[in-house]
């Protein structure tokens, strides 16, 4: 699965090897006013203060799996 800008480049080294594919595009007829897209790749989330960078990278998965686990477990708390 790849998207937008990567499509093209990707067709044609799957097509050069002989590898079948399909292109699925969706059909969006307007952009929504809301800048949620931007706002993530700026590393605008609610679970930003997880990061930790490590070797100059950080590992979005983990950030989120510890926020979301720490979320849980307070909800879970307040439950019982």
């Amino acid at each position: 699965m790849t998207g937008g800008f990567h499509t093209d480049g990707l067709a044609a080294r799957l097509k050069e090897q002989g590898i079948a594919y399909a292109v699925v595009s969706p059909a969006i007829k307007e952009v929504p006013n809301d800048n949620r897209y931007f706002d993530q790749m700026r590393g605008e989330v609610s679970w930003r203060l997880y990061f930790r960078p490590q070797n100059g990278k950080i590992d979005l998965y983990d950030a989120f799996a510890r926020a979301t686990t720490e979320r849980l477990l307070a909800a879970d708390s307040v439950q019982r």
